[in-house]
């Protein structure tokens, strides 16, 4: 799935990076069918975390520890930086799982 990062605004943030990962493992994780005390045994956590997770309350979380629980539920994680094209004003910032996009027919 693509997650556009930068909805609040044309500087997004880590705020808004985190949140858009914290909505990809909500996705695997209620793909897959767990529960939250499973998810938080999968990722080394307790289940209020894992709820707040859920919830993309992502206050709490750094980015590194996110990655990390992608990681943990089997997601490899790839960083690509790329110009900004002349013709946008702004640069952005996205989350993408190209196999969501598969699945969408994106």
């Amino acid at each position: 799935m693509i997650r556009r990062a930068d909805t609040a605004s044309e500087n997004p943030g880590p705020r808004a990076v985190r949140v858009a990962l914290a909505r990809e493992i909500s996705g695997i994780v209620s793909a897959r069918g767990l529960n939250q005390r499973e998810v938080a045994a999968l990722l080394g956590t307790t289940q209020p975390k894992v709820s707040a997770l859920m919830a993309l309350k992502v206050e709490g979380f750094s980015l590194d520890r996110l990655v990390m629980y992608l990681n943990r539920l089997g997601e490899d994680i790839h960083i690509v930086v790329l110009p900004k094209p002349p013709e946008r004003e702004h640069a952005h910032t996205w989350v993408i799982n190209p196999a969501s996009v598969a699945r969408a027919g994106g």
